[in-house]
């Protein structure tokens, strides 16, 4: 009888703690990549809006034309297209 018990106590332990690390990663999940994703996104927006915007986002454009630049120039070298 006591064996029962230890066993059904041991069950809702690990039930416990398989609900706790699924609301864990699930929060954990859904906090950091939704949250983060629209609060810059609207961010941006707002910066948009109030005309900032190269303030704080010339570093990533520079960053974006020079990775198509770079991805353009590596399609021409392997498509041997010469300038």
């Amino acid at each position: 009888m006591q064996q029962r018990d230890v066993r059904k106590k041991n069950l809702s332990y690990f039930r416990v703690l398989s609900l706790a690390f699924f609301f864990f990663f699930f929060f954990f999940f859904f906090f950091f990549f939704f949250f983060f994703f629209f609060f810059f996104f609207f961010l941006r927006v707002l910066l948009q809006g109030f005309k900032l915007t190269h303030f704080f986002f010339d570093e990533f454009i520079r960053l974006r034309n020079t990775l198509s630049n770079y991805l353009i120039l590596s399609n021409m070298l392997q498509n041997k297209i010469h300038i």
